[in-house]
C-alpha cells in the first residue's frame, strides 16, 4: 500500500503516526502565526464515513489501481454482495434490506478500504492546489488525512472554487456527505474572513484527532492542558463514587490512556502534572 497511498495519507503508514498529522497542522499554524501568510486551515468531518462509502465505488476503485488480487477482490465482492440488514421496530422485523454502502465494522480491511476510497480525493487536491512548504527540503501539503479525517491547507481564495468542485465530485462518487456543523475553518495570518468558505463557518477553535487548536499557538498549548486537566479530574471523581475495589480502581486508570496521547502535543508543564497526579491518587 505504500506506493498507493498518497502521502499525505498519515493513517497506517510505515514511518507515520497520528502525532506526525497533528504536528504538521500545529507547525502550518505556527509558520502562519510567525510569518502573517495567508492561509486558512479547512478542517473537514464526513459524516458516518465508514457507513457511507460506495461499493460500487470501492470496488471499481480496487479495480483501478490494481491494489489486491482478483481473486481477492472476488472474495471481498462476496463478503459485500449478500449483506442485508433487517429493521425491527415495536416487535416486528422487516424484510431484508440489501446493504450497498459501507464497510464493515470491527473488520482488520476496514481501515485501508476508507484510505484507499479517499485517495483520489487526496490526490486530486495535491494537484489543483498550491499547498505549503513547512519544513526543508520538505514536499508540499496541500491535506492532512488521517484515514476520513481531512484537513485542507487553503493559500489563495481563488482555491476555493477547485475545492469546492473536488468535494462534490468525491461526495457524488462515495455517497460522502460532509457534516457543516462538524467542519471548521480557522483563518491564519492575513486570511480575511469575508471570504466564504463551502458553506462551512469560520472557527478560531477546532479539534483535530483528539487535539485543541487555535490560531495562537500558545493558546492551543494552554487550551490542551487545560481540557487535559478538567477530563482527567472529573472523569477521576465520578469513578470515585462508584462502588468498585481496589483492584476494579486500578483497571480505571486506562483514563491515563488519554493523559499519554495528549501530552504528546504539547508536553504539560509541572503543575499540570501535579494536578493529574493529584486526582489519580485521590481515585485509586
Amino acid at each position: 500500500m505504500e506506493d498507493v497511498l498518497h502521502q499525505n495519507q498519515y493513517c497506517g503508514r510505515n514511518g507515520k503516526t497520528i502525532y506526525d498529522a497533528v504536528v504538521t497542522v500545529r507547525d502550518i499554524i505556527a509558520y502562519a502565526e510567525d510569518t502573517n501568510i495567508s492561509i486558512c486551515v479547512l478542517s473537514i468531518d464526513f459524516s458516518d464515513a465508514f457507513d457511507k462509502i460506495s461499493h460500487t465505488y470501492l470496488f471499481e476503485i480496487l479495480r483501478e489501481k490494481g491494489i489486491i488480487s482478483a481473486n481477492f477482490c472476488q472474495c471481498l465482492r462476496n463478503i459485500y454482495a449478500d449483506s442485508t440488514s433487517i429493521l425491527t421496530m415495536n416487535g416486528h422485523k422487516s424484510k431484508p434490506i440489501k446493504i450497498l454502502s459501507g464497510v464493515q465494522q470491527r473488520c482488520p480491511l476496514s481501515m485501508l478500504l476508507i484510505e484507499t476510497c479517499i485517495n483520489p480525493l487526496l490526490i486530486n487536491l495535491d494537484r489543483k492546489l498550491q499547498g505549503i512548504k513547512v519544513r526543508h527540503n520538505s514536499n508540499k501539503t496541500t491535506a492532512i488525512a488521517y484515514a476520513d479525517d481531512i484537513t485542507i491547507i487553503i493559500r489563495h481564495p481563488d482555491e476555493i472554487d477547485d475545492i469546492r468542485e473536488i468535494l462534490q465530485d468525491y461526495m457524488k462518487a462515495t455517497g460522502a456527505h460532509i457534516n457543516e456543523n462538524k467542519s471548521h475553518a480557522p483563518a491564519l495570518g492575513s486570511w480575511t474572513k469575508s471570504v466564504p468558505i463551502v458553506n462551512i463557518k469560520y472557527d478560531d477553535n477546532i479539534k483535530i484527532l483528539g487535539f485543541h487548536m487555535t490560531t495562537n499557538s500558545k493558546n492551543s498549548a494552554k487550551l490542551s492542558r487545560a481540557m487535559l486537566t478538567t477530563k482527567i479530574r472529573t472523569q477521576a471523581q465520578d469513578n470515585y463514587h462508584r462502588a468498585l475495589n481496589l483492584e476494579s480502581r486500578i483497571r480505571y486508570v486506562v483514563i491515563l490512556a488519554t493523559a499519554w496521547y495528549t501530552t504528546r502535543i504539547p508536553p504539560p508543564p509541572t503543575n499540570c502534572v501535579r494536578q493529574i497526579n493529584a486526582a489519580l491518587s485521590y481515585f485509586i
